[in-house]
């Protein structure tokens, strides 16, 4: 029992030492210990990736689908630094079941159309009231729903016009009800629908807009998938008795066989102008980096001198945790969005999600450090699996909701003050 004990209290002594060696050999330093995981402790090397070996430019995202999705957008904004931004919304209706609609057997003439939209955003954020005056214009042609669409995309207009009007909105209105004129409504009254094929071929579709002129500045989002959202048809017959009908506006499911999008258009100056253009391909990200969202700008960083270079002294290094972290620079607006994404950028041009969000939401965020004063990414399986490769094709930063909030803002560069930087712990 006495060797034993001894045996044990030898064991004991083995590991405390090879503790105490390990936690010697940890270059740890202020920041490894600021960037650590409150339920983990990360034993490694701690690095810092910045300038000169990352880079990072602002280019312009011309490319968004805006189709397939449930918000929609109506309205306009300005600011000094972006220029003016606004949105239009093309939406196609459907019958809300099967059985089609029939106003002409029993002479139903329909007296009131209300258009209901769930307001789920608004940008700038209202704390009073504001005016704003909207058109619905029908479109001259269909909104296909097997096309996809994207923000740059516009269907051309008829000369009828089913809504005109003016009128305040608060804060604390969730819906917005619209009441369509006669010229919408004889549309139905003694018709028949018997399916949606019928039904898109008549009214073809709407363009929901904003008349900026008699607006105040202001961007609202509608959620086409809430049950609130649709069109009310109320109906009587010959002998006064009234009704009511339902019918689906744009995309409110994957199984919907009504669809919309968003057209946004930007109006730029000086180098973003030149950026939408084509007249340059990129801004330089050395002092700043811009996220617009609708179709706007997006951000490329790269690091590959810095990952050839690892690769080739550390073949086999593990990454045990890596954190993007994206300062907020002084000239960006109060409100800051609430999410920045990450995709990985392939040699062949093709892009995908990080890993990191892939493998494990949790382990993955991206929101604003409000204390801190920036954007914080994971990318441990990012950064490893570009260790591996020994090559960085770059990784591409947009807005999270950027089909759905106006909300902007603007980085750090790779060399201010407080720069855009990628900290991580290795070990051999």
């Amino acid at each position: 029992m006495r060797h034993s004990l001894h045996l044990w209290i030898g064991c004991l002594a083995c590991c405390m030492a090879a503790f105490c060696l390990v936690s010697c050999e940890d270059d740890e330093t202020a920041l490894g210990l600021a960037l650590q995981d409150p339920s983990s402790q990360y034993v490694g090397i701690h690095d810092t990736i910045k300038s000169p070996d990352m880079t990072a430019c602002t280019y312009y995202d011309d490319s968004l689908r805006t189709s397939g999705y449930y918000s929609a957008m109506v309205g306009y904004y300005s600011d000094a630094v972006y220029g003016r931004v606004a949105s239009r919304s093309f939406m196609q209706l459907a019958l809300v079941n099967n059985g089609g609609l029939d106003f002409a057997t029993h002479h139903f003439t329909v007296d009131s159309a209300m258009l209901s939209l769930v307001i789920v955003d608004r940008y700038p954020a209202m704390t009073g009231s504001q005016t704003l005056r909207l058109r619905i214009t029908q479109t001259a042609e269909m909104v296909s729903p097997d096309s996809i669409y994207y923000a740059s995309s516009e269907l051309p207009l008829s000369a009828t016009v089913f809504l005109d009007t003016t009128f305040t909105i608060s804060a604390n209105d969730t819906v917005l009800r619209l009441s369509l004129n006669s010229a919408f409504r004889d549309l139905f009254s003694n018709h028949v629908f018997p399916s949606n094929t019928v039904l898109r071929e008549s009214l073809r579709g709407l363009c929901i807009e904003c008349v900026e002129s008699s607006s105040d500045p202001l961007m609202l989002t509608f959620d086409m998938g809430k049950s609130a959202s649709g069109l009310s048809l109320y109906y009587q017959d010959a002998e006064g008795a009234t009704q009511s009908g339902q019918l689906q506006v744009g995309y409110t499911s994957p199984q919907s066989e009504s669809n919309h999008f968003c057209q946004f258009s930007h109006t730029y100056s000086g180098q973003f102008l030149q950026l939408q253009q084509g007249a340059i391909d990129s801004i330089d990200g050395v002092s700043q980096l811009y996220l617009e969202p609708l179709g706007g700008t997006a951000v490329r960083i790269n690091i590959d001198s810095y990952v050839r270079r690892f690769h080739a002294a550390h073949p086999r290094a593990v990454i045990h945790y890596a954190e993007l972290l994206l300062p907020v620079s002084a000239a960006a607006d109060d409100a800051k969005p609430s999410r920045i994404v990450a995709y990985r950028r392939y040699a062949t041009g093709s892009t995908i999600f990080v890993n990191d969000y892939l493998s494990d939401n949790a382990g993955y965020d991206g929101y604003y450090d409000e204390a801190k004063g920036l954007y914080r990414l994971r990318i441990t399986h990012h950064l490893q699996g570009l260790m591996m490769a020994g090559a960085d094709y770059g990784t591409l930063l947009m807005l999270d909701g950027r089909r759905s909030s106006a909300c902007r803002t603007i980085l750090n560069g790779t060399q201010s003050t407080d720069a855009v930087r990628i900290a991580f712990v290795y070990s051999e």
